[in-house]
């Protein structure tokens, strides 16, 4: 087993298979990799409390084949163009995509159980299962992604600040009761209401303009 006590700047953080421990972050214990990517294939890992950065002037993926990644309370910072590659899925916590280009989500689904922040950069493929509210800026990019609000239990508020999001699915009845709030012109990449959802689209543009760009309605 190790514990990081520390501030960790790194490379990268390689858990390779074969290794059976924990590794544990102390609270309020920041960790930033750089150019050699986070990977894990066995192990556990549990995350800080505070922020894994992923990427700085460069790029730096996440790769998980194998183990428990445990993400506890903190945020998974995408700071760089970078792919996210897991075994179908993985949970963060809180995820705020901080980019100049792009992440990657190889066929993938990210989870994100709590707050999902939309800075700047863009998704590629795959699906955003967002489990909390999210809050796009104007600088954050088309993404051909899909994005689904992932928890029919509370009723989510998708904030608008201008941008262009991914591919906004509706394909639950539970979806009437999430919001999605414009404070500014902004975009989607896509809309795709399913034979699954039932009642109003919950859009609120308050005078604003909504854009569909070429994922299509």
């Amino acid at each position: 087993n190790g514990t990081i006590t520390a501030e960790w700047s790194v490379s990268g953080i390689n858990i390779n298979s074969g290794y059976t421990g924990t590794i544990t972050t102390s609270a309020g214990i920041a960790i930033t990799v750089g150019i050699d990517d986070f990977t894990q294939a066995d192990g556990t890992f549990v995350a800080p409390t505070t922020t894994l950065t992923l990427g700085t002037a460069a790029g730096s993926d996440f790769i998980k084949s194998g183990g428990t990644f445990t993400e506890g309370t903190g945020t998974v910072v995408f700071a760089s163009n970078a792919t996210y590659d897991v075994a179908t899925t993985e949970t963060f916590y809180n995820v705020t995509m901080n980019q100049t280009s792009g992440l990657t989500i190889s066929g993938d689904t990210m989870v994100v159980s709590n707050t999902l922040t939309l800075t700047s950069g863009q998704f590629g493929t795959g699906t955003i299962d967002a489990r909390g509210d999210i809050t796009q800026a104007s600088g954050f990019g088309s993404s051909a992604a899909i994005l689904d609000f992932g928890n029919d239990a509370v009723a989510q508020t998708y904030t608008l600040n201008g941008g262009f999001g991914p591919k906004l699915r509706l394909n639950s009845s539970a979806d009437a009761s999430d919001s999605v709030v414009l404070t500014a012109d902004s975009g989607l990449n896509g809309l795709d209401i399913t034979s699954g959802f039932s009642g109003t689209a919950p859009f609120t543009y308050a005078g604003f303009n909504l854009t569909i760009l070429d994922g299509d309605f």
